[in-house]
């Protein structure tokens, strides 16, 4: 009897809800796009975002004379390899003819360590030492600010179902799992994070020589798996697609270099460099030509995180073809080190990965036509369980907006949900145990300790 009614409030709410948002929709005035016409970016938007992006490394508070203080530890080995491999490109030093069969003289070098934040860190330390110009170009984290700001249609996105037919796909999957109707087969599109690293597709082997001097890789002989296997938790693959073109992206990104390097030396840090070069064969040729056309003062950084499994040799050979030069970060091998800087490598995974929850929740907002402008306020534990669960939770939380919302509010097209809506339709999620209430207990009970 229980179970009856339960499934006819589910009914009733997937009603309701669904004609709710189509309402909604059609209900939407035609100035409902405030703050902007949500027409999208275009080329010239997208290369002045990306100048804005561009900082002075003499400003930076990261400098190798002071790296240990925010991380603990840098090797000298490190701090040398990268100014000598940077000197040639950033200085304009006339060696070409001497050294332009050399891996060691690559334009673009290949920085594999165990979190995000201190390859950065070293990317300012290295353009603080040159005074160089630094661009930091985090991809994802750029689209979803691109698309905030001037809008465009969310199937530039994703590929996507309407908010109402999410809605019913939703409702019927609940009601699917009371084994009374069939469930449909069909596979659904999913903006779910996926996991799988760089580890899932086949890499191609460059073990060299032990000696140092004939490896291409420059790194120090060490083990680093216990922090890998901490930090790789933290560290998910962030698959989304982008609000622009693939090759309006990788045009502006060469208008923009070429133009700063003639005045300043210029470093372009490209964050996760392996996902970016294999999104698509389209631009991994266009990144490759992009390279080939470079001139003058600029350098290229591309990170790589390890997982806790990985070889430091074992690098894709596509990857290797266009970041010829491997640096990788290793441990320090003194003790008297090593506990402090795993602790720092932790701390620095948590922060990077609390970023990457808000963007992939943003991510599947803006995919169905709604925003948050105030998704900060969310405390960490609450916005880790919202960003794993995000797609389950969006539909209580549209419907318990638009029942206590007199007038919407919409910018660029999208439908403002409010923090509170969020974090109610979480509260209801939890409170049904859809999720499983215990795993979502220990989910946040889990964050909270790590934040203390």
């Amino acid at each position: 009897m229980e179970q009856r009614s339960l499934l006819a409030s589910a009914v009733g709410m997937g009603v309701g809800v669904g004609l709710g948002l189509a309402s909604a929709r059609w209900a939407k005035p035609a100035h409902a796009a405030d703050g902007g016409s949500g027409a999208g970016a275009g080329a010239a938007e997208v290369e002045a975002e990306l100048r804005r992006l561009v900082v002075d490394g003499r400003d930076s508070e990261v400098t190798f004379d002071e790296f240990h203080h925010r991380h603990c530890y840098l090797s000298e080995q490190t701090k040398e390899v990268l100014i000598s491999a940077a000197f040639v490109h950033l200085k304009q030093a006339d060696l070409s003819k001497h050294i332009r069969n050399l891996s060691a003289a690559s334009r673009a070098i290949l920085l594999s360590g165990p979190t995000e934040a201190y390859l950065q860190s070293l990317a300012k330390a290295l353009s603080h030492y040159y005074k160089a110009r630094l661009l930091l170009l985090d991809v994802t984290d750029f689209s979803l600010r691109i698309q905030s700001k001037y809008g465009g249609s969310s199937k530039a996105l994703v590929q996507n179902q309407s908010a109402s037919e999410t809605t019913f796909g939703r409702v019927s999957d609940f009601i699917g799992s009371f084994a009374m109707f069939p469930k449909k087969d069909e596979p659904r599109e999913s903006l779910r994070r996926q996991t799988s690293s760089a580890d899932s597709r086949a890499r191609g082997s460059d073990v060299a020589s032990n000696d140092p001097l004939l490896r291409k890789n420059a790194s120090m002989p060490s083990d680093m798996s216990d922090v890998a296997s901490q930090c790789s938790v933290h560290s998910a693959r962030r698959a989304s697609s982008w609000s622009f073109d693939e090759k309006v992206l990788i045009q502006s990104l060469y208008k923009v270099m070429i133009s700063v390097a003639e005045s300043d030396p210029i470093i372009l840090y490209i964050r996760d460099v392996d996902h970016f070069l294999h999104r698509s064969q389209r631009i991994y040729s266009m990144f490759q030509k992009m390279l080939a056309k470079l001139s003058g003062q600029v350098l290229i950084l591309g990170s790589r995180l390890l997982n806790s499994d990985a070889e430091y040799s074992d690098v894709d050979d596509r990857v290797s073809t266009l970041f010829p030069y491997h640096v990788d970060i290793k441990p320090p091998q003194e003790e008297i080190h090593l506990n402090g800087w795993k602790t720092q490598m932790e701390e620095d995974a948590r922060k990077i990965q609390i970023q990457d929850n808000r963007n992939h929740i943003v991510e599947v907002l803006s995919a169905n036509d709604l925003d948050c402008d105030d998704l900060s306020s969310i405390c960490q534990a609450d916005t880790m369980v919202l960003s794993n669960y995000i797609e389950e939770i969006i539909v209580s939380a549209v419907s318990y907006h638009l029942v206590h919302t007199n007038d919407p509010e919409y910018k660029n097209g999208k439908l403002l949900l409010s923090s509170k809506s969020l974090s109610h339709g979480l509260s209801i999620f939890q409170e049904t145990g859809l999720g499983g209430k215990d795993t979502l207990k220990l989910e946040a009970n889990e964050v909270f300790m790590m934040m203390v």
